[in-house]
């Protein structure tokens, strides 16, 4: 039997069995009963490297309803530029779940990494681990950052003065 997948940048076993997992731009699903069928891996999403950049790690929500993933938008020799989204497991309603200060996409090398989305038990908040850069931009110490699943479309802030901005030192840890 191959049940060898090539390739692969990051996996997650959801509640239900199903195996979750990417490679290069391209979110997989493998039902419980089709491990060892490469061919039956379902492809949930694809996203176009050229427009929105990668999918990598993944992270299913404890009730198998969602999937957090790392998106990277921007990478260079120096720095990656990689923010948290959030999408249905079926592959629909891909949307932004947070980002860091310096998150802009433009290549500069002051791009943030928030990296390795992880949920809590009862799927109510997402732990977020920020890398910042280490030249030319606001920098934050490197930390975990806790931030209510419910949420969407947040920027982590030194202020946190905006209705879409998580203030940094009341989550840091």
């Amino acid at each position: 039997i191959d049940m060898t997948r090539t390739g692969v940048d990051d996996a997650a076993w959801a509640s239900d069995g199903s195996l979750y997992y990417t490679r290069e731009s391209t979110v997989f699903r493998i039902s419980p009963n089709s491990l060892d069928d490469p061919s039956a891996d379902q492809v949930i999403l694809r996203i176009d490297p050229t427009v929105d950049g990668a999918a990598q790690e993944i992270a299913p929500s404890p009730d198998g309803r969602q999937l957090a993933l790392t998106r990277i938008t921007d990478s260079t020799l120096v720095s990656r530029d990689t923010s948290v989204w959030l999408m249905n497991s079926d592959g629909t309603d891909l949307r932004p779940f947070i980002s860091g200060p310096n998150s802009n996409g433009d290549g500069d090398g002051t791009g943030d990494n928030l990296l390795n989305p992880v949920w809590s038990p009862d799927g109510a908040w997402i732990l977020v681990r920020l890398k910042s850069p280490n030249v030319g931009a606001t920098f934050f110490e490197k930390g975990l950052f806790a931030v209510r699943s419910d949420q969407a479309n947040y920027t982590l802030s030194a202020e946190g003065n905006t209705a879409q901005q998580v203030k940094v030192q009341t989550l840091c840890f």
